[in-house]
């Protein structure tokens, strides 16, 4: 499917205002920085589903924490699975992350500061490109969030690291790190401070190879994050 801002004006205006997944960045303390939030192109026909969702954008904190299943996200609910964004936050999922003590603590931040439908191996106008270009302040502002005070712990995939590697931010970032993302080398720390960023791999990863060696990553992330959690 061609890629897109997704055509829903209700979706658009309302991640705009907040444009981020679960914890706001400037209260959170662990990130998972990705490319774009994608969705399902057709997510407002379920109304029941996108008003669940709508409300999620309002508060993922509480969605989390108030959700019997421990799911963080409602795109894990039996109405939307497998539409865009289903594997990223199943594989999520998978790292089996404690409400009680993440959920005030994590946020999903992405490049662009819109949503999405579509898939990025169809974009031949280069409509991330125009996006990512005019989101210069978004990325400025989850800099901000994660450079301008002590205890942050971030997870980044190569994709969105060779990105960053184009602008004139988180310069700090060890772009010429060669050790592949399987192995979740630091490319950024300060122990004075507490922060540290991982290069990691994507949680979409569709490769079988890749797919493994994600599934083996997870249990490592898990605990990476509990010890930070438990060091604060």
């Amino acid at each position: 499917m061609r890629y897109r801002v997704h055509p829903s004006p209700t979706l658009v205006t309302t991640f705009s205002n907040r444009p981020f997944q679960g914890q706001d960045p400037n209260e959170a303390k662990v990130f998972f920085f990705g490319i774009d939030a994608n969705y399902a192109a057709n997510v407002e026909d379920n109304a029941e589903f996108f008003n669940i969702l709508l409300a999620y954008h309002g508060n993922g904190v509480a969605y989390w924490q108030n959700n019997e299943n421990n799911d963080h996200h409602p795109f894990l609910l039996p109405m939307y699975r497998e539409g865009a964004g289903y594997s990223y936050h199943k594989t999520i999922k998978g790292i089996d992350l404690p409400a009680e003590t993440c959920a005030t603590a994590i946020s999903f931040v992405e490049m662009l500061n819109v949503p999405t439908t579509g898939s990025l191996n169809e974009d031949p106008g280069h409509v991330f490109d125009h996006l990512f270009t005019g989101s210069h302040g978004h990325l400025q502002e989850i800099y901000n969030a994660i450079f301008d005070t002590d205890n942050k712990l971030v997870f980044m995939p190569d994709t969105v690291i060779r990105k960053l590697a184009t602008t004139d931010l988180f310069s700090e970032l060890d772009f010429d790190c060669t050790i592949p993302a399987a192995m979740l080398p630091v490319i950024y720390q300060d122990p004075d401070r507490n922060i540290r960023i991982y290069k990691a791999l994507h949680p979409s990863v569709r490769f079988q190879r890749q797919r493994e060696q994600l599934l083996a990553q997870l249990p490592i992330i898990r605990q990476l994050i509990l010890n930070f959690m438990n060091q604060l």
